[in-house]
């Protein structure tokens, strides 16, 4: 939900920062938004700090202008949500608001990948979550487990783009569509 503060946009949440360019959170050259927030505390969080929703700062209309310059270069594949959890339970209407703009003023259209620490099924029962969903095109979903967890290089080639073995990497759209899980690189 996008709040009106004086002249500046709050989309009702925080982020510790924005990655300009990375090849390891998601397919091609991407720009990635650390949101903070998380209840899964997950055993092993590689990002620990980003669990508390009161970490970061306020993510505003400026931020998101920045953002989407970034995402808009022509060497930029596309865009990756991560943090803490984007679909944090307490920061689903503003993140929403964010997906929306982002899949409107994107030029061209890039993909939206979204890493969570909640199952895709659960999703589909929250109605926020689930218009969520709509606007990402890959979602890496499920808590992330130390005890299975890509070990080394050579089979972290075997499983990209994910901290463990057991997390998805989902095609959103092909999963609406089919109203069945899609899953990549498996």
């Amino acid at each position: 939900m996008v709040y009106f503060m004086a002249d500046r946009y709050y989309f009702g949440f925080r982020y510790s920062g924005i990655t300009k360019s990375t090849l390891i959170n998601g397919r091609g050259l991407r720009v990635v938004l650390w949101v903070t927030g998380c209840e899964h505390a997950c055993f092993g969080c590689q990002n620990k700090e980003l669990q508390d929703d009161k970490e970061g700062i306020p993510f505003m209309k400026d931020d998101f202008n920045h953002l989407l310059a970034y995402v808009n270069k022509p060497y930029i594949d596309g865009v990756t949500l991560s943090g803490g959890d984007p679909f944090y339970t307490k920061h689903r209407e503003g993140m929403l608001d964010l997906l929306k703009m982002l899949n409107e003023q994107m030029q061209p259209k890039k993909d939206i990948w979204c890493y969570t620490g909640y199952k895709y099924e659960d999703l589909l029962t929250d109605p926020v979550a689930r218009e969520m969903l709509n606007y990402v095109s890959v979602l890496v979903d499920g808590r992330f487990s130390i005890f299975q967890r890509t070990k080394d290089v050579s089979e972290h080639r075997t499983i990209p783009y994910r901290g463990d073995s057991k997390q998805r990497i989902i095609d959103v759209p092909a999963s609406l569509y089919n109203n069945a899980v899609i899953t990549l690189y498996d």
